[in-house]
């Protein structure tokens, strides 16, 4: 019965090693928040990491009911029209402005008919990078015909609350040190 245990324990070990050292060759994933902003970038992020259009549309494309339409619609006209619109409305200096708020603070206007529902896109699920959301400002900006590059300032408060995205969980240690304490049977995690 020992040499049984013994050897179940033994396989165990080989195993773990094994796996161990398998996952020490994966690469590394790294997250670059040197993204270039540019409407096309943008428009990337918009209908695939951003996940925006899972409750947005932009006019015919897309099929998202949740959130307003951005493109002409029964929601009214186009994006940046509306934001324009909106940005006097909340005497915000422009449309860009309005844009950065309704992504920094999703809820400090709400679209009447809808529900503040809209995720900080900064925080986790989705973690967009601070340079992500200025490419995105800048694609929807983009959907009036307006592709010239405009500075986009993101406010503190949003810079200082981004939470990166975090590498996967990664062994790191000396192997030893990590085999030492596991058959410590005195010692406090008392594995073996």
């Amino acid at each position: 019965m020992f040499k049984r245990i013994l050897l179940a324990f033994f396989i165990i070990f080989v195993l773990s090693y094994f796996i161990y050292k398998w996952i020490a060759t994966l690469p590394k994933i790294t997250f670059d928040e040197a993204v270039e902003i540019t409407r096309q970038v943008g428009e990337e992020i918009f209908w695939a990491k951003g996940r925006c259009n899972i409750c947005h549309r932009i006019g015919d494309k897309g099929y998202a009911l949740r959130g307003p339409n951005l493109g002409q619609s029964k929601d009214g006209p186009i994006l940046p029209i509306r934001a324009r619109e909106r940005a006097s409305q909340l005497n915000l200096a422009g449309a860009t402005e309005y844009l950065v708020q309704s992504i920094a603070e999703p809820g400090a206007f709400v679209v009447p008919g809808y529900n503040n529902e809209m995720p900080e896109v900064f925080r986790a699920p989705i973690f967009l990078t601070p340079s992500e959301i200025k490419a995105v400002i800048l694609y929807l900006e983009s959907l009036e015909g307006d592709t010239t590059f405009k500075e986009i300032r993101l406010p503190p408060e949003l810079l200082a609350s981004y939470q990166p995205d975090k590498p996967p969980f990664q062994i790191n240690g000396d192997v030893s040190e990590g085999r030492d304490l596991f058959f410590d049977l005195e010692g406090a995690a008392a594995c073996a």
